[in-house]
């Protein structure tokens, strides 16, 4: 009998078939395609500006 820690069973219950999702060799590929076809849409668009400049973008992490 395996013990299970009380969040584990919530967490199992979401990540078995996300993990099942991003191993289909098919779902990546299409995610690869469509984020393809986005990001053609996205720079031909009025907002290439903003979405070049988005890669740009500096994020500064500060603890303390």
């Amino acid at each position: 009998m395996k013990l299970y820690a009380p969040w584990q069973r919530a967490f199992e219950k979401i990540a078995t078939p996300f993990e099942w999702f991003l191993h289909a060799q098919t779902t990546t590929g299409l995610i690869l395609m469509l984020m393809t076809v986005v990001a053609l849409i996205l720079v031909n668009s009025p907002f290439a500006d903003a979405y070049l400049h988005f890669f740009h973008i500096k994020i500064d992490i500060f603890i303390g």
